[in-house]
């Protein structure tokens, strides 16, 4: 057999692999088990316990959604001495070192916190905070109020605050120990005062 040969029987042994799985697949798929359902909705219903086939966070975000605030920092300008600019070869030839005086401008910045107890003390992240003057909480029920800092870890990027009010919807601590791989999760958030996301 000479290579042309070699490769018409090679063509015709693909074509007939082909035409024969196509046909094997074409079977299975109008076939219909009773016994199997691959839905992965329908899977994931059984298993929260929740009728139809969707998946019901209604209660869990409920919960968690009055617990949820945003936080609204400002860091006011500061008089700063010196030249913004670096040194100056020609202002030092001429008028000698100077030490001139610039303002920044104030600064804001947001992000999100929790409600961990119902009397108003607020786990939020260090960046949110730090450096900040003046830091204001919005509820999901859009009150505000100021806050204070009570504590700051920079290295676990966690700080506590604390506002004046009694109350308050929070979030229990769970126990990592007792969640499983494949449980759902929900995180919500407020980092731009939409009223949780």
């Amino acid at each position: 057999m000479n290579k042309t040969q070699n490769l018409f029987l090679a063509a015709i042994i693909g074509g007939c692999t082909v035409f024969g799985l196509n046909k094997l697949t074409q079977q299975n798929t109008s076939s219909y088990n009773p016994n199997f359902d691959s839905t992965p909705i329908k899977l994931a219903s059984m298993a929260t316990g929740v009728p139809g086939n969707a998946v019901n966070f209604t209660k869990a975000a409920e919960m968690s959604v009055h617990a949820v605030v945003h936080i609204k920092c400002t860091t006011n300008g500061k008089t700063i001495q010196g030249n913004p600019f670096g040194y100056d070869p020609f202002q030092n030839f001429f008028f000698g070192q100077q030490q001139p005086q610039f303002q920044t401008q104030p600064q804001q910045s947001s992000g999100s916190g929790v409600i961990i107890s119902e009397d108003g003390y607020i786990a939020t992240n260090n960046h949110v905070v730090n450096n900040a003057d003046k830091i204001e909480v919005i509820l999901n029920n859009n009150k505000s109020y100021a806050a204070e800092v009570i504590g700051k870890d920079p290295t676990t990027d966690l700080a506590l605050l604390k506002i004046s009010e009694k109350g308050l919807a929070f979030i229990n601590y769970g126990n990592s120990d007792d969640v499983k791989i494949g449980e759902w999760v929900l995180a919500v958030g407020n980092p731009f005062n939409l009223t949780s996301t």
